[in-house]
């Protein structure tokens, strides 16, 4: 603040020197000298007027500048050796004449310095920046605290400035020259050569040197300092508060709210209206409160109330738009179109919640956008598997310090409108941990048609109409959701791509997405360098070097072939003429790719007895397992054990779904009217047997789908009778010998597809499901469908005599009885 010097303070006062550069502020400071007579009695003749000039700089000639200060207090301590001066510094100035050196202080005549930036002209180009900076500084303030012992508080105080010391290994000029150019600490920080970015860097490196500081003590004197320097001093805190619109100047920040509640208040519940209304008061001020309130008048206020989004009624457009996003998915689509068909014609319908399953890489994600660009809707999208408390997706209660918005209704804010589509990805994740039900059950708020027009929000408190919104979610398998919410849901199973499909999708979204993202063609240098893959390397890429479902490891195989042609260039620029097309083919596969990943028959054509290929579905599809039996000596009773398989999900379940499924089929085959009980207790004559399975891969597996594979192993394993045929087996089998269905035929189908295998046998109770398999791979597959274990080893087992025998027996037997 500025200061007649004429009218209010004398011209000439006693000069006394600091250690630190002081500024005009409320901070109360002491000057200590030694005591003896002569000092005693010229300080005490020097302080007569109440006032005096208080410098930093190292000696009197050269005339410098400082602080004019009112004496508060002057106290000799006798017998301590020391008199201590207390002071107030009320304004800037500098010396002009001295008048009598004395030898603990002298007489000058001094003026004051008028503003050598204006802070007017400086506060918007300053303002970022230092608030940036205090929010800063604020939390480096609370970690240093939380290390502290109790005992040691960090000085929170505004006062006089010792920025110059602080800045003193920034600047070149010295701490005097700097506290003569400026008045204020806001001045200082404006005055220095360092634009804000490279300010606040500075910053960053001081807050780092301070947390290098050993010592406790050793911090909190640096925090002070730099505490000070990006504070602004009491005087300039109302422009402040004015820009951010608090305090002072809050009045007018508040009226923009009243404004802008007024807009949107029939939006909100009648009765929520005298909350927001005193919320809104509570947020003129500078206390924490405060800032508090305004937080949560800002979320409020920024939520699009009333603001909806109109669907597209073409549904020719929307089939047009899944088809230029997705190849394929052909029942995926059909079913996705008679969903948006129903919600065109009856847009307040309150139909199931769409749960799209199937393994990583086949394109959930995109198909939810594919759907929002289609209907004209915001598109937003939240990862369930993360979430581990119900606050966050209701909110905080603002009784806890930190409350934070919840992230559905942060979706509806940033996307914009109230009717969005929304992706829940990995809602199977949802549920698998302890404690967790109540993010499950907050899931199932959101979801449920008949609950969420009403959503309960914690944070803002207000109920949310969530009915208007598309919920879409997604999940690698349908069994671990949860009952509650896969009865709301209605599923849509996205199977792996065929190798065709792959192809396909490769040559008309993969490639043009990584060649834009490489940054090819390369026009560099006057050259121009592309790349092209040839549709039948495309296959080549798909046998050799992937084996998924979907199609994420084939993209990042051609970005990897895009990546090394890069490098290729900016290595060997030489090599490459004015125009080149490099063509990537099967020859040179090598070179861009590297060595295969697989072969183009990983499965041999051939196995010993006791081992048939099983086809199961795991959280990346369709897969093939290799089931193993081995038979041993155990002397002391039958033991039948399995390797190879997870833990199951409950703890009370002891035993695998898989190894149920051996003890089964042993149990068939060994039961006085089995087909091998005559065979087994011919083994067991002398040593109960020892049975051992085991399920090749490191893939997580538990389930009864391995049945028929087990009990076609567990035969050939006791016959000592290989298989005739490359063949893969599912289905589930009871102790009667009746195979049931199982789930995931066309992912079976695929894997086994992949792998080689054109035999397979099914549940016959799972025909129909062969028609979802695409005709070019079930034209080179033959599927054999089976009702009983028996059907399946025939098979199996075509040239043994003793299956059709014994099928004969027992019809024998059913039409004598």
């Amino acid at each position: 603040m500025a200061h007649d010097a004429e009218t209010k303070f004398p011209s000439v006062v006693p000069l006394f020197w600091s250690d630190v550069t002081i500024f005009p502020g409320p901070c109360v400071r002491r000057l200590s000298f030694p005591v003896d007579q002569d000092t005693v009695r010229n300080l005490q003749e020097a302080t007569k007027g109440g006032y005096c000039f208080v410098t930093s700089a190292p000696n009197v000639e050269e005339l410098p500048g400082g602080s004019l200060c009112k004496i508060t207090k002057f106290r000799p301590f006798v017998g301590r050796e020391i008199v201590f001066i207390q002071y107030v510094a009320l304004a800037r100035g500098h010396v002009t004449q001295m008048q009598e050196p004395r030898s603990d202080y002298a007489f000058v005549e001094w003026k004051q310095i008028d503003d050598v930036l204006p802070l007017e002209a400086q506060l918007d180009a300053m303002l970022p920046a230092v608030i940036e900076l205090r929010s800063l500084f604020a939390e480096f303030v609370r970690i240093l605290e939380l290390q502290s012992t109790p005992r040691i508080v960090v000085d929170h105080t505004l006062g006089e400035g010792i920025a110059a010391r602080a800045l003193r290994h920034l600047q070149g000029p010295t701490i005097q020259n700097i506290s003569e150019m400026i008045d204020d600490v806001m001045n200082l920080v404006s005055a220095m050569p360092l634009t804000n970015d490279e300010l606040i860097s500075v910053v960053h490196a001081y807050l780092r040197s301070i947390l290098c500081d050993e010592s406790v003590e050793g911090r909190i004197v640096k925090a002070n300092e730099l505490f000070r320097l990006i504070l602004p001093k009491k005087e300039l805190e109302p422009a402040f508060h004015g820009a951010a619109g608090i305090g002072k100047g809050g009045k007018n920040k508040v009226e923009d709210y009243r404004k802008r509640f007024e807009e949107i208040k029939q939006y909100i519940p009648k009765e929520k209206w005298p909350q927001i209304e005193r919320e809104i008061v509570y947020a003129q001020g500078d206390d924490s409160n405060a800032r508090v309130s305004r937080n949560y008048v800002d979320c409020m206020l920024s939520m699009p109330w009333g603001v909806y989004t109109e669907d597209t009624k073409d549904l020719v457009r929307v089939q047009q738009v899944l088809d230029e996003d997705h190849d394929g998915l052909k029942k995926v689509k059909e079913q996705i179109l008679k969903f948006v068909a129903i919600r065109q014609l009856n847009p307040s319908a309150k139909g199931p919640i769409l749960c799209l399953v199937g393994p990583p890489g086949v394109g959930k994600t995109s198909i939810g956008k594919s759907i929002a660009r289609s209907l004209g809707r915001k598109f937003a999208r939240m990862a369930l598997g993360g979430v581990r408390d119900e606050a966050e997706l209701r909110g905080h209660r603002r009784t806890y310090v930190g409350a934070i918005l919840g992230k559905i209704a942060t979706m509806i804010r940033d996307s914009g409108s109230f009717n969005p589509l929304i992706v829940l990805d990995e809602v199977d994740k949802v549920g698998l941990h302890f404690g967790h039900d109540d993010v499950a059950s907050a899931l199932l708020e959101v979801l449920d048609p008949e609950q969420n027009s009403s959503f309960d929000e914690y944070y803002l408190d207000i109920p949310l109409d969530l009915s208007h919104s598309f919920f879409l979610t997604t999940a690698n398998l349908a069994e671990p959701i949860m009952p509650a919410l896969r009865d709301r849901m209605k599923i849509i199973h996205l199977p792996g791509y065929t190798p065709q499909e792959k192809v396909a999708i490769a040559a008309n979204h993969l490639i043009p997405k990584q060649k834009k993202e490489c940054g090819i063609p390369i026009d560099r240098d006057g050259k121009k360098v592309d790349a092209v893959i040839a549709r039948e390397t495309l296959s080549d890429i798909i046998q050799r070097y992937t084996y998924e479902a979907g199609v994420r490891n084939l993209e990042q195989m051609i970005y990897g072939i895009f990546g090394e042609v890069d490098v290729d260039f900016l290595k060997k620029p030489a090599e490459y003429g004015p125009d080149t097309v490099i063509t990537v083919t099967s020859e040179n596969l090598s070179r861009w790719c590297g060595k295969p990943l697989r072969h183009d028959h990983p499965i041999p054509k051939h196995f010993p007895a006791g081992v048939v290929p099983a086809l199961g579905v795991t959280d990346a599809g369709g897969h093939v397992f290799l089931f193993e039996i081995s038979l041993g000596d155990q002397y002391q009773e039958r033991k039948i054990k399995l390797t190879g398989v997870r833990a199951p999900h409950d703890p009370k379940e002891s035993v695998n779904k898989i190894e149920e499924s051996l003890q089964i089929a042993f149990g068939y085959f060994s039961s006085r009217t089995g087909l091998l009980c005559e065979r087994i207790r011919k083994l067991e004559a002398e040593h109960p047997l020892y049975v051992q399975g085991n399920l090749t891969d490191d893939a997580p597996k538990d389930g009864p789908s391995a049945g028929v594979a087990a009990a076609v192993a567990l035969y050939g394993a006791l016959t000592e009778t290989p298989v005739s045929v490359l063949l893969a087996a599912t289905g589930a089998i009871s102790l009667s010998g009746a195979v049931a269905a199982v789930g995931g035929i066309r992912d079976k189908v695929l894997a086994a597809h992949r792998a080689g295998i054109h035999n397979v046998i099914l549940p016959k109770v799972n025909e129909s499901d062969i028609e979802e398999i695409p005709d070019d791979v079930r034209s080179e597959m033959q599927i054999f469908p089976v009702s009983t274990i028996l059907e399946a080893l025939e098979v199996a087992f075509p040239n043994d005599p003793r299956i059709p025998a014994f099928i004969a027996s027992c019809n024998a037997e059913r039409s004598s009885s």
